[in-house]
């Protein structure tokens, strides 16, 4: 029965399953559970994420959002004392309202229908519209996800085309996936909401130092709070681990599902690849200090002083594809020492001491509660608390910016050298294509969009800027002999530059030069044969 108080969304728990939830005969972790006020599990609910996992409808990390909207629809009807599958279009708009959507006056709509709504207005919008969007697919999915009631009677259809005289509780209309290219059903009362992105902000570089700084000192922080005469064991691992996580994302642009997916196995096989080793090796079972040195020696070699090195490791990417990664040598190294050979192997040490049976996970990044691999929510949930003890409002996400940044000036560096110094568009698409195979973006779109630092981005495109042609033309004369010039004229000239970067364009020195360029005689490319004199007035010039 009803409450005569209104309930909120924390009255509905909301859990994740854990990796023993079997659906249909398939392990499900992660699935959302979400529970009635009185504790019992929401079956309709169930049975859709069920469905949804079982068919690979999205991903279970997409589905998260979903059952908090899915929460919150649950709680507005709750309130109102309606059944859930009572629905109609009227209810959807009117929790579409109370969501905060902005009611424009008729008159205005009508008079200024083209006019765009702020990008804080849309940015509302579009996230209530989102919402919508995930009630309206429960209901159009439940039918089938769900083939009959509690009762024994089949669920009805709920969503639908309006045509003739056939109607459903929610009308739909036909939209078009422009990246999908198809059709599919939409909420007949939606609105297709246009929002300017935010231009992407990276992590810094002293912010990225200062976030490893915040992790490594964990065991101190631990060991002053308990008042400790040294860390323990259990904290050194942690402030390891975590230190290794954030370098992954921050190195790699490794998003947080990838970095708790990442094994032992996979740094083995790029090893193995890059020619580290003759075989893939147990690197579990590597104890000798010489041959960890000796490893450890042929991965840095790998640099050679090159600006972009890296050894590719084949990783398991969003929705579950493949795809390999450039892992800088330097970490990989620290992955080894800090990790496998360090953090790594004192974690299972203390796990077999107490229980010999115990079998080693393949993830390189284990969790001390359960004993298994890392989640992805806590290991976001690390990154982002660590950022907020720094005073630093960024997440776990933008350390895949400052990845994509630094990995940009890298690449353009060695390309740009490797294209002997000339701006082109080839130079610029090459670069991108790179850098968005390095992300694992399907589209260089994304990559600029999303993750490419504008002031950077800026930069890698100023083909046709008067600053690329003057360096190209300096290039040409300078380096491909074109027209060489003598160290003194180049220094001379270099000279003239740096004075020219600090002159206004009506001072004395741009009136001296351009007056001595006017002039034949100074043109003229014969040695001189006397010593010339400094002119101490320069209205003389003009006599």
């Amino acid at each position: 029965m009803r409450s005569t108080v209104d309930l909120t969304t924390s009255d509905f728990k909301l859990t994740f399953a854990d990796r023993d939830f079997i659906w249909s005969g398939k392990a499900v972790p992660g699935l959302p559970l979400l529970r009635w006020p009185n504790g019992d599990l929401c079956e309709p609910v169930l049975y859709f994420f069920g469905h949804s996992a079982i068919e690979n409808r999205v991903a279970m990390k997409s589905m998260r959002p979903e059952a908090y909207a899915l929460r919150e629809w649950l709680v507005f009807l709750w309130n109102k004392g309606i059944n859930l599958l009572d629905v109609n279009d009227k209810l959807l708009e009117q929790f579409r309202r109370e969501q905060g959507w902005p009611d424009a006056d008729p008159f205005e709509k009508a008079v200024h229908r083209k006019r765009k709504d702020t990008p804080s207005i849309a940015r509302t919008k579009r996230c209530i519209e989102r919402k919508c969007h995930q009630i309206f697919e429960f209901y159009r999915l439940l039918p089938v996800a769900m083939p009959f009631e509690d009762g024994g009677a089949r669920t009805p259809t709920f969503t639908g085309r309006a045509l003739g005289t056939q109607a459903y509780p929610l009308t739909a209309k036909v939209a078009w996936n422009a990246r999908k290219k198809q059709e599919y059903l939409r909420w007949v009362r939606s609105e297709r909401i246009f929002v300017i992105p935010r231009p992407p902000i990276a992590a810094t570089e002293n912010e990225v130092v200062r976030l490893y700084g915040n992790l490594r000192q964990h065991a101190f922080r631990v060991q002053s709070r308990l008042k400790l005469d040294q860390p323990t064991d259990k904290d050194w691992i942690v402030s390891d681990r975590n230190w290794l996580i954030a370098n992954v994302m921050a190195k790699a642009g490794l998003r947080c599902e990838e970095v708790s997916d990442l094994t032992v196995h996979q740094l083995a096989a790029a090893l193995n690849e890059a020619g580290i080793t003759d075989e893939v090796i147990d690197l579990d079972a590597v104890f000798e200090e010489e041959l960890q040195k000796k490893i450890s020696a042929r991965i840095l070699s790998l640099k050679k002083g090159e600006e972009y090195a890296f050894l590719s490791v084949t990783t398991i990417g969003k929705g579950g594809k493949t795809r390999s990664v450039p892992f800088p040598p330097s970490l990989v190294v620290d992955l080894l020492i800090v990790g496998v050979w360090g953090c790594r192997r004192k974690q299972l040490n203390i796990w077999r001491s107490s229980d010999p049976r115990f079998v080693s996970p393949s993830a390189l990044f284990l969790s001390q509660q359960t004993r298994s691999q890392m989640d992805e929510g806590s290991i976001g949930d690390i990154i982002g608390k660590a950022f907020r003890d720094c005073r630093i409002k960024k997440g776990a996400h933008k350390l895949r910016g400052y990845f994509a940044t630094v990995t940009a000036a890298a690449l353009w560096n060695e390309y740009f050298a490797g294209n002997q110094y000339r701006f082109d568009q080839a130079l610029v698409n090459k670069v991108l294509d790179e850098l968005a195979r390095a992300l694992g973006h399907a589209q260089i779109t994304t990559t600029v969009k999303f993750y490419l630092d504008k002031q950077l981005f800026a930069h890698l495109t100023k083909i046709g800027s008067p600053q690329a042609q003057l360096f190209r033309r300096l290039w040409d004369t300078l380096v491909m002999g074109k027209n060489e010039l003598s160290e003194r004229s180049t220094t001379l000239l270099s000279q003239i530059m740096a004075r020219l970067a600090a002159t206004r364009d009506d001072s004395m020195l741009i009136e001296v030069l351009e007056t001595v360029l006017k002039d034949e005689r100074l043109a003229s490319a014969e040695p001189v044969k006397r010593k010339l004199t400094v002119v101490p007035s320069v209205e003389r010039l003009t006599d």
